[in-house]
């Protein structure tokens, strides 16, 4: 109830979406072309940089993964912060 829905990124064509559950919900919709901006950079930008220059150790990061068949586990520990999870991965291994 009255929480906030932020649409990430754009649309290549209209969409349409049944807007009743929001209204009753009381929630708002927020766009966004990117996640923040830190002293004028885009955080993207901040995080390309970083992992360009090698000073980040990106498989630090990633303390959980998951086959798409455990999507639902993955989600489950990516949500729950008692598991310690930082970065939650999620992959779809070709057979």
């Amino acid at each position: 109830m009255q929480g906030r829905i932020v649409i990430l990124g754009g649309f290549r064509r209209p969409i349409t979406m049944d807007w009743l559950q929001p209204l009753l919900k009381e929630q708002s919709v927020i766009f966004s072309s990117c996640y923040s901006i830190m002293n004028g950079q885009h955080d993207y930008e901040v995080a390309i940089d970083m992992l360009a220059s090698g000073r980040t150790a990106l498989r630090q990061i990633v303390t959980h993964k998951y086959a798409l068949e455990e999507i639902g586990e993955g989600f489950a520990a990516a949500y729950d912060k008692t598991t310690g999870s930082i970065k939650v991965q999620i992959h779809q291994f070709e057979s």
